[in-house]
Formats: structure tokens, C-alpha cells, sequence
């Protein structure tokens, strides 16, 4: 072979080579840039990224809201009566879109910042709470000296956004923890607004409530946990019903934490999940069966009489880490209170 053939050969291995590098790349583009430009189809296609590797599918979303902003569309979704979310998408030169990512909160109200080539855009949503409606809100950031205020539409479940003044210099999405809200006369109402995204249909008999704390308390730990020594808290979430004429079913998912103070040492002393079904008399106002899963040495046992409509909701591992993150902010929030309490004692 000379040399003129020895070239040729050589440059149309490399010309081959490039183009199967630009089908590959080509391919690779088409299967991430997969969603059409059609809101017709975007909750079969989240649904179908949520179940992605999941050994227990998630049960169809509902779309509550959409907004497009430049390359980007901000999802707002809804996973059960309990649990808001949101998906984000960025357009391709395709013309198609990629799910960024998709994520649930139990927060009445939340924010995402998401960067982009120009300013990063801030997503404020949720849903509105009707005894104490926002009319907007300010965010202020630590890496910002100006705070952003968002105003709220007047619906109930909502999406709102700003362009912030100038870039963060972040390359992935981030958000604001600190948020002050307004009503229509511009008196801040953050106070009441500290509370998980329960639908209004749902009662809130359980929620937070130091009645239910006691109950567990006395039904499941000694006396000691409530002594100078030891202090026990527990933070519970409403993760479904069932209604009947004469009762309401609850049930729970929730967790304890065990704070012990012994010769000037604080500490968490042990942490426990807990499932709970509770049911309630109506007409009498008292519980006529209370049962856990601190019940049974196998929490197992404890799901077996859950109604299938419910047990999906109440036993699914991806549901479930996701109200523990939850219900661990809550309770290390009242931890730390009570911690700092200690120590400046």
C-alpha cells in the first residue's frame, strides 16, 4: 500500500469514525431531550421518569400548574392529598424537552432558584392556605444583599416567578430558607404559615397535636421519658383516611426522638419511626382503637388489616424516606430548641 492510499485510508477511518461519534451523540441527545413541546403529554412522561428504577412505582401525578420562562418549564405537580412537587424542564435545540428533575415537599409554600446562561430565575409555589391567604413574600439570599418580593396569585395552587438582578454564580439549583409573608395589608403573617401542606379537605385533627404526643407517650414509653433527664418529642404526618358516618380512620406516619441530659451532656439518645392507625369517635370525640407498629415485633403485622387503597400511600419506601426527612426537620428544629434551652440554663 503507498503512501497516497495509506492517507486515504486513514483519513476515511477518521471520517467514519466522526460520524458514528455524531450518530451516537445524535441518539444520545434524541433519547435525554424526550418530551414533546405538548402539555398533553407531560404527566405520562414524569410519570414514566418518577418510575424509572423504582422497585415501587409511584401513583399517578396530577399537573396543577405550568409555567414557561425562556428554555425553561417549571411543573407544579401534586403526588396525594398531602404532597406538592415540582418537575423542571429544559428545552433542547430540538425543540423538545429534558426533565431536570422532579421532587416532592410536605411545605405548604416553597422555592427553587434555577440558574440559567443569563440570570437565575426564582420559583415561588405552592398552595394557598385559605384562613391566612398570602399576598406576596420576601426571599433573601446569603450569597444576595436584596430581597425579592414575589407576589401571590389569588388561586389555590400557584406558581409564581422573578428574575433576580444578577447571577449567583451557581451551576445547579438552590433556594431560599429565609421567607417573610405578607397579607393584602402588608402585616407579616410568617408566624402562621410554619405548618406541612395538608389539602383542606383532609381534617387536621392530628397535626402537631400534644394530645396524640401524650397518648404515645403514655401507651409506649415509661415515665422516665419525661423527667429532668429526658425529654421526648414526636412529630407526626396525616398520610391518608377513611371517613365513615360515625368515625374517621387516621393514618399516621411519624417519628420520636429521645433527648437525654445526663451530668451536663446532651444528646439524642435514640430516634424511632412509627406507623399509627387511629381510630376516632365522632360523635364522642375519643379514640376507640389505637394501634402501631410499636405494637408488633414485626411491622409487618402491622399492614396486614391497612385497606389497599391506603397501603400504597402508607408502605411505599420512596413515600416513606420522603415524610422521615420531613419529620426529622421538625423535630430537629424543636431539638435544637430545647437543646440550646439546656445549655443556657
Amino acid at each position: 500500500m503507498n503512501m497516497n492510499n495509506k492517507n486515504k485510508f486513514f483519513i476515511s477511518t477518521i471520517c467514519v469514525f466522526i460520524v458514528m461519534l455524531c450518530l451516537i451523540g445524535f441518539f444520545i441527545y434524541k433519547s435525554t431531550y424526550n418530551v414533546p413541546n405538548d402539555d398533553r403529554l407531560l404527566k405520562e412522561h414524569i410519570n414514566n421518569f418518577l418510575n424509572k428504577n423504582v422497585a415501587d412505582p409511584y401513583e399517578s401525578i396530577d399537573i396543577k400548574d405550568i409555567v414557561n420562562i425562556d428554555n425553561l418549564k417549571f411543573v407544579l405537580i401534586q403526588k396525594d392529598r398531602n404532597t406538592l412537587g415540582k418537575a423542571i424542564l429544559k428545552k433542547g435545540i430540538s425543540g423538545q424537552y429534558r426533565i431536570m428533575s422532579v421532587s416532592f415537599s410536605n411545605e405548604r409554600y416553597d422555592n427553587v432558584v434555577v440558574p440559567t446562561s443569563k440570570k437565575d430565575v426564582i420559583f415561588f409555589y405552592g398552595v394557598n392556605d385559605a384562613k391566612y391567604p398570602v399576598h406576596h413574600a420576601n426571599l433573601s439570599f446569603s450569597h444576595d444583599d436584596n430581597v425579592y418580593s414575589i407576589k401571590i396569585p389569588d388561586k389555590k395552587y400557584f406558581v409564581s416567578y422573578l428574575i433576580k438582578d444578577k447571577t449567583s454564580g451557581h451551576t445547579t439549583s438552590y433556594s431560599s430558607e429565609n421567607i417573610t409573608f405578607f397579607d393584602k395589608h402588608n402585616d407579616d403573617i410568617t408566624k402562621f404559615m410554619d405548618k406541612p401542606y395538608e389539602d383542606s379537605s383532609s381534617n387536621l385533627f392530628f397535626y402537631n397535636s400534644t394530645h396524640l404526643e401524650n397518648y404515645i407517650k403514655e401507651a409506649y414509653f415509661n415515665d422516665s421519658k419525661d423527667t429532668n433527664k429526658n425529654k421526648f418529642f414526636s412529630e407526626f404526618l396525616l398520610v391518608d383516611r377513611s371517613i365513615y358516618e360515625d368515625k374517621t380512620v387516621y393514618y399516621l406516619q411519624g417519628m420520636t426522638h429521645e433527648i437525654s441530659n445526663e451530668n451536663n451532656i446532651v444528646k439524642l439518645n435514640s430516634s424511632k419511626d412509627i406507623f399509627i392507625k387511629v381510630t376516632y369517635d365522632k360523635i364522642n370525640s375519643n379514640i376507640l382503637e389505637f394501634k402501631s407498629t410499636l405494637d408488633f415485633k414485626d411491622s409487618k403485622e402491622f399492614f396486614k388489616d391497612i385497606p389497599s387503597d391506603i397501603l400504597p400511600k402508607l408502605n411505599t419506601l420512596t413515600l416513606i424516606n420522603e415524610r422521615k426527612k420531613h419529620l426529622n426537620k421538625l423535630l430537629k428544629s424543636r431539638s435544637d430548641l430545647y437543646l440550646k434551652y439546656l445549655k443556657n440554663k
